[in-house]
């Protein structure tokens, strides 16, 4: 005879017998649906059982998005190359300095602060990758740009392209986060005297700061990140 594997409640599949290769098709089993109804949980099997769980969790969290919101700030990582942009995303992610390697494109990284979540873009910064910045500008809720204090013979360039950035529409309604890294270097230039290089004065129509840092040492990152969390709530 043949041994029948079932697929509760609905499907059966007939195995055939040893030494016979036969080709078998899915037939449907009905089931008095009153029966199964009235007798669901006593029959479900525990694997079933598990599954209406997470299907009830499932829909508790979808409520929960929906009466309370779940949304998560975009924001872009700017400044020229070797300024310290994917070493300040990684250290602000993982709490700790990493290898990196010049981003040829971009990286994309979840960070939170408190019930905050932010998606953080880090562009590249050599100059033909710095043409293709205005196509991740959409939707922006904030900025931070980052400058090597180190290396004040750059600030004319990129207070070119810091300005030039956020003039574009799609960035209008960003807050700006400067971030002077390499604040750990005896050569590292003041931030206020990076923001008069930069003329961020000049910044009247939005919500900004400097702040000096260092990706090294991780100072100064926790409390810029926690600026940004204020900011795009405010």
């Amino acid at each position: 005879s043949q041994k029948a594997s079932f697929s509760f409640p609905y499907f059966w599949t007939a195995s055939p017998p040893a030494g016979r290769h036969v080709r078998t098709r899915p037939s449907v089993h009905k089931v008095d649906n009153a029966k199964y109804r009235s007798s669901r949980l006593r029959l479900t099997p525990l694997s079933l059982r598990l599954q209406l769980l997470l299907d009830m969790g499932f829909a508790m969290s979808r409520m929960w998005h929906f009466m309370f919101g779940s949304r998560k700030y975009k924001t872009l990582v700017l400044g020229l190359n070797n300024a310290g942009k994917t070493s300040i995303l990684y250290a602000l992610q993982l709490g700790k300095l990493v290898p990196t390697q010049p981003t040829l494109g971009s990286n994309c990284e979840e960070l939170t602060w408190g019930n905050v979540s932010f998606i953080a873009w880090d562009l590249g910064g050599q100059e033909l990758l710095r043409h293709s910045w205005s196509l991740f500008y959409s939707n922006t809720d904030a900025v931070i740009f980052v400058v090597d204090s180190a290396d004040p013979g750059t600030f004319p360039l990129v207070a070119t392209e810091m300005h030039r950035a956020l003039s574009h529409p799609d960035l209008a309604n960003a807050c700006v986060l400067v971030f002077a890294n390499k604040q750990d270097l005896t050569t590292a230039v003041a931030p206020v005297d990076v923001a008069k290089a930069l003329g961020l004065d000049r910044l009247t129509a939005r919500h900004w700061t400097i702040l000096g840092c260092s990706a090294a040492s991780q100072e100064g990152l926790r409390v810029g990140l926690a600026w940004i969390a204020d900011h795009v709530k405010a």
